[in-house]
């Protein structure tokens, strides 16, 4: 009878033993069939996020990337129109009499066509750059954030770091729905059309020089015809010149305010560019009395600018990783190189800030300000411009 207890008790045990074994071998199972789709994940956003650092730093911030090869065509027609008015100008107040007779004058004419089909080649590279950009872009995945919640193991410590690996997976969505953005609507706003308004531009100031040229000749009343053309050309330019110079002005100071992380001036900047680009040109467009091939022609330029300063303020957010971190950073930034020490001072330059106003607002806040929230760190930067205009009365401020 003892050795039938024994034996049951004997079996229970084993039995007892190889049910717990099956189940420590099936956690087991269980854990490393996870770990294993944990690390699949891994290596398939590392090789994404390999694909996302090329495309960004080729082929949208390298010396052929779009911003740069963007920025080129834009400066080098500007000072190729430019130069277009320099020639045209003393024509007109000579009565046109030079004209294409003197040696200097043709290799002025023949220098700006050259520079034009250089500017061609440019257009060319950049265009297709973005259209390229574009095609690599699509094929970025969006990656699945919660795949490191639900390959948390419970009871292995050691993998638990790889909750926190999801925010980043976020973070790196968020980077690729950007230059995916960013490339689409750079391929939107392409001004194809661009080098074939410039040439035709040059071709008809070129055509209407000859012109006058072989009819002075010969006193053909034809001639003035052309002279009627250049002088509507060169009324065009120069009722433009004062709009692309106020464009092209906010169009830089867009650029610095990006550089110094500026976020909400550089914003109004670029809506002040989006609302003046539509309004401005108004006055010019199907007027009769205007050349609308040169009016297309500097709305095309400004679009360039315009969007080129939208494809560098959303670069500057994005590797700030989001408009709060830009803005604490561009906060903290200010306040270190101009307000904290002068305010903890006690010489002549805090009579530059509004001490009062930085020490009860501001700075309370500077500690903790990757913690704040978007709308109070927008309040933050606002404050921050009133100290820097000094210790004014509130019924002052702007």
């Amino acid at each position: 009878m003892r050795k039938l207890i024994a034996a049951s008790i004997t079996g229970f045990i084993l039995s007892t033993s190889a049910m717990a074994n099956n189940q420590e071998i099936q956690k087991m199972n269980n854990d490393e069939a996870i770990l294993t789709r944990q690390l699949n994940a891994i290596e398939r956003i590392a090789e994404s996020h390999g694909r996302f650092v090329v495309l960004r730093d080729k082929h949208l911030l390298g010396k052929q990337g779009i911003i740069k090869l963007g920025k080129t065509v834009n400066e080098r027609v500007d000072v190729w129109s430019k130069k277009w008015m320099e020639i045209l100008r003393p024509l007109a107040t000579q009565g046109w009499t030079d004209t294409l007779e003197s040696p200097v004058m043709q290799q002025k004419i023949d220098a700006q066509a050259a520079d034009l089909e250089s500017i061609a080649q440019v257009h060319a590279q950049w265009i297709a750059a973005i259209r390229g950009g574009a095609r690599l872009a699509e094929k970025l995945p969006t990656h699945d954030v919660t795949e490191f919640q639900k390959a948390k193991l419970k009871g292995n410590p050691q993998v638990v770091f790889l909750d926190a690996y999801g925010q980043h997976v976020a973070l790196l969505n968020s980077q690729f729905d950007y230059i995916r953005t960013t490339f689409q609507e750079s391929e939107k706003a392409l001004s194809v059309d661009l080098i074939a308004h410039l040439r035709n531009f040059s071709n008809r100031i070129t055509d209407s020089l000859k012109l006058i040229t072989a009819k002075k000749k010969l006193s053909f009343p034809e001639l003035a015809a052309e002279l009627q053309f250049l002088e509507k050309m060169l009324g065009t330019m120069e009722a433009l010149m004062p709009i692309q110079g106020q464009l092209t002005h906010a169009y830089e100071q867009g650029q610095s305010l990006v550089t110094s992380n500026n976020l909400l001036e550089s914003e109004a900047i670029v809506k002040k560019l989006e609302t003046r680009i539509v309004s401005d040109f108004v006055p010019f467009e199907n007027k009769p009395q205007y050349d609308q091939e040169r009016v297309r022609q500097s709305k095309a330029l400004a679009r360039m600018q315009l969007n080129d300063l939208k494809n560098q303020l959303g670069n500057k957010v994005s590797a700030h990783g989001g408009r709060a971190q830009m803005l604490a950073t561009f906060i903290k930034d200010q306040s270190r190189q101009g307000p904290l020490p002068a305010c903890r001072g006690t010489g002549s330059e805090r009579i530059q800030y509004d001490c009062s106003l930085f020490r009860a607002q501001v700075v309370p806040l500077l500690p903790r300000l990757t913690s704040l929230q978007e709308p109070l760190l927008e309040q933050l930067a606002k404050i921050l411009k009133q100290v820097y205009q000094g210790p004014v009365a509130d019924e002052e401020r702007p």
